[in-house]
């Protein structure tokens, strides 16, 4: 089977640095030893993911220096799809603390270097996901008809993150505002699963993956909504290198899902969201 990641960032020396120098997650890496991952090489990591028999991966930026003392992993996304233009497709890291000049430079990575969408990380930028100040993009990706990828879930450990800023019922604020606008949860919105699905069900644009999801009791509930109303809203994201895609791919093979219902997850979904 043809598989499609939604939410893919290869495992080059520049991501894991990105990873471990990080504040926010100091305690995930200290608890899964993070720092003894490997790094490969960008075509290292395309030769692993055709293997695999992924055909496409969508690689996320984030921009989160404005509330976080990290830096941008835009330019490893944009390295990745102008050397594999036709594997990949970027969305690009929003820090909306930046206003106007993040705006700017989100139209020019659209129209001049061929990012296919906006990555967003309410509860790590401090802004929550109805806030005005992300309004403005929302707007864009209307106008050029591309879509927002969420960051929602709790990731242990990190201080001073207020995950309300992600919770469901914002989001269904924000796709009642934008209907023209895709909108893609990522990791599930997560602790707040039935209340997720709800708001997936209500609303055309809203499409859920649950990556980094793995290692919860709950996985059942997304599961039974992909065989079930959200067969056409599931999309499968591997969050490659936090959890490894082989072994997430491995997960998704003992998952119950029903053999149409897995075609959607596995590909269907996500090549209509990309357009492919």
């Amino acid at each position: 089977m043809s598989i499609i990641d939604m939410r893919f960032r290869p495992a080059t020396r520049e991501t894991l640095q990105g990873i471990l120098t990080n504040p926010l997650y100091q305690s995930f890496s200290a608890a899964t030893h993070f720092d003894q991952r490997p790094a490969r090489t960008l075509d290292e990591e395309v030769a692993m993911l055709r293997d695999l028999d992924v055909v496409h991966a969508v690689v996320t930026g984030r921009d989160i220096g404005s509330s976080v003392n990290t830096v941008s992993t835009n330019p490893g996304m944009l390295d990745s799809i102008q050397k594999y233009p036709d594997f990949f497709t970027g969305f690009y890291g929003i820090d909306p603390l930046l206003r106007m000049t993040a705006l700017r430079a989100f139209r020019k990575a659209v129209r001049e270097y061929g990012v296919r969408g906006a990555s967003i990380d309410p509860a790590m930028s401090g802004v929550p996901v109805n806030g005005a100040l992300y309004y403005p993009f929302y707007a864009a990706c209307c106008e050029e008809g591309i879509p927002v990828a969420v960051t929602t879930g709790c990731s242990c450990g990190m201080p001073n993150v207020v995950i309300e800023h992600h919770a469901p019922w914002l989001i269904d604020r924000v796709a009642t505002d934008f209907p023209e606008l895709t909108i893609i949860v990522s990791h599930g919105g997560y602790p707040w699963i039935m209340e997720m699905i709800g708001v997936a069900t209500r609303h055309q644009n809203v499409y859920i993956d649950f990556s980094a999801c793995t290692m919860l009791y709950n996985m059942e509930q997304y599961v039974q909504a992909a065989n079930r109303q959200l067969m056409g809203k599931i999309v499968f994201s591997s969050a490659h290198p936090f959890d490894h895609i082989a072994d997430t791919l491995k997960l998704y093979a003992s998952l119950p899902f029903s053999p149409e219902a897995r075609e959607h997850v596995m590909y269907a979904n996500a090549a209509k969201i990309l357009g492919l």
